[in-house]
């Protein structure tokens, strides 16, 4: 079974990624909700911390488990747009116009809605909220008291959260696609 993640605009007669592209996209679109249930976890610890002194400790593992997670997804997600890159900015080897030569097509990419959403927008937002996770890990590390840390990993991981959600939706609504991949 071969998923394809986006059609080329470029001239690439067949799309043949390997065997690995068939488990990480699946994989990548399945973690999500697993990344999702973690970050809402964190952020009701969290958010019970704030009140009471004393959740720091039992916050630890579901902020960690999320960074961890989103760190998995976010190396899916490098393979994928390395893979779907090539693929649309239509990258042959041995082709006359070489490496330099696909930038054309990545101009023509930019004007499809559809892929500009997933190689560049969908990118960005995630990756603004991979650093949100991490800075808001590093900050409840560094915090004073139990109070501080939970508000430090509710503020960071709610913003995260947002975002991811964002993008989720956004991709979905610009790409057409569902919630779960076609198993």
């Amino acid at each position: 079974m071969q998923f394809v993640f986006l059609e080329s605009t470029g001239n690439v007669p067949d799309f043949n990624p390997g065997p690995f592209y068939d488990i990480a996209y699946p994989l990548h679109s399945i973690l999500r909700y697993v990344l999702l249930g973690l970050m809402v976890w964190a952020i009701m610890l969290a958010s019970k911390g704030r009140k009471t002194d004393g959740l720091a400790g039992t916050l630890k593992r579901p902020a960690m488990l999320t960074m961890i997670a989103f760190d998995i997804q976010f190396l899916l997600a490098i393979y994928l747009w390395v893979v779907n890159f090539f693929h649309v900015a239509g990258y042959k080897k041995g082709a006359d116009d070489g490496f330099l030569g696909m930038f054309t097509n990545v101009k023509r990419t930019l004007k499809v809605p559809t892929e500009r959403a997933i190689l560049f927008e969908h990118s960005l937002i995630m990756l603004i909220a991979l650093v949100l996770i991490h800075i808001g890990y590093a900050k409840f590390k560094r915090a004073a008291n139990n109070q501080q840390k939970s508000k430090r990993i509710f503020t960071f991981y709610t913003a995260a959260l947002v975002l991811v959600v964002l993008g989720i939706v956004y991709v979905m609504i610009s790409a057409e696609r569902g919630l779960l991949p076609a198993l």
